[in-house]
């Protein structure tokens, strides 16, 4: 399971000592400001396929339970694991806690593990 460090350094491809890392993050502007031309950085797809994917799931969420909901879920969430590494187990254990009526809907945590992690591209 892929570990992610809740606010801590190096969250936002910021190297805490150097300021934007350019190998993870892509081209730095002169602001300081860094991007990917086309949304794609050739050497990082398999990455980007990762984070595409986790994108199109929050939006599968925040189309289940609405935007709103899940955004007073994601403070929460930051709140409770602030500084601490957490899973995406933790991230989803959390979740279908917080929003129960989801797993009445069938969206248990095995069938998001394998619509959404286990299987290579994006759920119908």
């Amino acid at each position: 399971m892929k570990g992610v460090l809740i606010g801590g350094p190096g969250a936002c491809g910021i190297d805490p000592v150097g300021g934007p890392n350019m190998e993870r993050t892509g081209q730095v502007s002169d602001s300081g400001s860094s991007m990917v031309k086309h949304a794609l950085n050739p050497d990082k797809t398999f990455m980007q396929v990762h984070y595409l994917k986790g994108y199109f799931l929050l939006r599968f969420l925040a189309s289940e339970v609405g935007d709103q909901q899940l955004i007073d879920f994601f403070r929460v969430f930051v709140k409770k694991y602030h500084g601490q590494l957490v899973l995406s187990q933790d991230f989803l254990q959390m979740f279908l806690i917080t929003f129960p009526h989801m797993e009445r809907k069938g969206l248990t945590l095995s069938a998001i593990y394998a619509d959404w992690l286990d299987r290579p591209g994006i759920p119908e």
